[in-house]
């Protein structure tokens, strides 16, 4: 594996190589690459081959390694699936021909992560190989994103460019304003700040959303002491805030449980602390922290008080709690936890999903390609005009 055990307690060792991640799961086609996600047929349908989440994903871990030529394949095919709204088609389908788009299930609308991923990868990739247009295709990301994935009345990410406008009902479940529905794993607080740099047209707006997501993140989505956060929220406008889904809104029964998604946000938001010491950070961070730390197993999936809903854990949930105490120093639990992700992969356990984002993680631990300096803290409500970006550390 990438580290032996007793690697295991210096700062951010690797626990998977880049050569592992990309023989198990990169996949050629045409002269384009792409992240395998469902080679067991686990997911819906089994003809499935790849997501939109994944190629951000496979964007992102290429420019983090400096893989330029992997990052070009990756490229070539997401801008092939490129909808009608230029951004990504979330689901694609392959048999014995061509990759194509699956055509039911909304196969063609975005899923606001994947193209967040896409976008911050590209701006990175400019700063590592510039010349190759890759600003220029990050910005118009930037700006499809900004008009059809952002609520304009919370300035937090829409779950894709598909949801209703304001007030409309429909969707999966037929009775949701899903324009009142977010994901927080999508409070992608990175990208946030650097769109707010380097997209100058929306330069205002961007900002907006980084203090937005923070106020949200501090209010109603952690309403327990354990910091956990849900895979869905949905806006109250009452008391003007987010709170966890009471049912299902999309996925799951469990939608208003710290899930599969949600099992993100550690990981997320250690990241954004540890690139610009945000001291709004400090406090849900550190619930967290102290409330995984009272975990002696890790478990796939918790309500918010924190229970645990399974018995089994899962590398998609052990990286990012790893993740958080890397960023907080916390080595003796970090070491703990590296030591479950390493017994989950030799017993082969691992699967597209957990190993990809232990990548992701412990590539944004080791070497981010650009820095910026914090924004400064706004005290400002959600709606209300924010200052100028920070501007970027030289």
């Amino acid at each position: 594996m990438g580290c032996s055990s007793s690697s295991q307690g210096g700062r951010h060792p690797m626990l998977m190589t880049y050569r592992e991640w990309r023989k198990k799961y990169v996949r050629h086609w045409e002269g384009r690459l792409y992240v395998a996600y469902n080679d067991d047929g686990s997911s819906s349908p089994k003809e499935a081959v790849t997501v939109s989440e994944a190629t951000g994903w496979g964007l992102l871990i290429s420019v983090l390694e400096r893989q330029h030529e992997d990052f070009k394949g990756f490229l070539l095919f997401y801008d092939q699936f490129l909808n009608q709204r230029g951004l990504m088609s979330w689901q694609l389908c392959r048999t014995t021909g061509p990759v194509y788009v699956n055509p039911d299930n909304g196969g063609s609308n975005c899923a606001t992560d994947g193209d967040m991923d896409a976008a911050y990868a590209l701006l990175l990739a400019e700063r590592l190989w510039p010349g190759h247009g890759y600003h220029a295709k990050g910005i118009r990301a930037c700006a499809a994103l900004w008009e059809h994935c952002i609520n304009k009345t919370t300035f937090c990410p829409l779950i894709g460019d598909w949801v209703g406008r304001p007030g409309e009902i429909g969707g999966p479940q037929q009775d949701i304003c899903y324009y009142d529905v977010t994901r927080p794993s999508d409070f992608c607080l990175t990208h946030f700040l650097a769109f707010s740099q380097e997209d100058t047209a929306r330069a205002d707006g961007w900002q907006r959303c980084l203090d937005s997501c923070i106020t949200q993140l501090c209010r109603g989505l952690a309403p327990h002491q354990t910091g956990l956060m849900p895979d869905f929220a949905v806006y109250d406008h009452t008391g003007q805030c987010y709170k966890p889904a009471l049912r299902q809104v999309l996925e799951r029964p469990e939608d208003g449980t710290f899930g599969w998604n949600a099992c993100r946000i550690p990981w997320r938001l250690a990241v954004y602390y540890l690139h610009t010491g945000d001291p709004r950070l400090a406090a849900p961070l550190q619930r967290m922290a102290d409330f995984f730390s009272t975990q002696t197993k890790l478990a796939a999936g918790y309500d918010l008080s924190g229970a645990p809903l399974v018995t089994y854990g899962a590398t998609c949930f052990q990286a990012p709690v790893w993740t958080l105490h890397q960023v907080l120093e916390n080595f003796t639990e970090s070491r703990r936890v590296a030591g479950n992700i390493l017994a989950i992969i030799a017993g082969g356990w691992s699967n597209y999903y957990g190993d990809t984002v232990l990548m992701l993680c412990q590539l944004q631990l080791k070497s981010p390609p650009i820095a910026y300096t914090p924004p400064a803290p706004s005290s400002q409500q959600i709606g209300t005009p924010q200052g100028p970006p920070a501007q970027q550390a030289a």
